[in-house]
């Protein structure tokens, strides 16, 4: 009965070395399929604007930086514009075209409505691209519409 426990025992072990050896492979491997990802992928920053309160009609201009850190250019391709009962939100010179390695400065108009609205509001915008696995990046903005006071 002892040397059937011990058989168990090294099979578990054996059974757990070979997990973990695995699982090691699997974290370098992911690790760097990761890094590799992160080196071809867009970056865009700002991705998230918090406006506070804004006057409806109001003209705001939202500007971001898209860097590509790949080898080969990508095409920023356009957003996803939109009018909604709380305003519009539109872009204006695209395609772009950014260099390997670089980086180009793009915005966003966004006008609150004026047809009346009035409170906070949550939004995303889609900015598509030609770069691989990141063919679509979101950007959120927020804010408040506040209509003046009626005399």
């Amino acid at each position: 009965m002892p040397r059937l426990t011990l058989l168990r025992l090294g099979s578990l072990l054996s059974a757990l070395a070979s997990l973990l050896l695995f699982g090691l492979g699997a974290l370098l491997v992911g690790g760097a399929s990761e890094r590799i990802a992160s080196e071809r992928g867009l970056r865009v920053e700002p991705r998230m604007w918090a406006l506070g309160d804004l006057a409806p009609g109001a003209e705001v201009p939202l500007n971001f930086t898209v860097t590509n850190p790949s080898s080969r250019p990508v095409k920023l391709l356009g957003i996803s514009g939109f009018c909604v009962s709380w305003g519009c939100v539109s872009a204006t010179g695209f395609p772009v075209r950014v260099a390997p390695h670089s980086s180009a400065r793009l915005g966003l108009h966004l006008r609150p409505s004026t047809g009346g609205f009035s409170g906070e509001f949550v939004t995303e915008v889609t900015l598509f691209s030609d770069a691989p696995g990141r063919e679509q990046t979101l950007l959120r903005i927020n804010g408040r519409v506040v209509r003046p006071a009626e005399p």
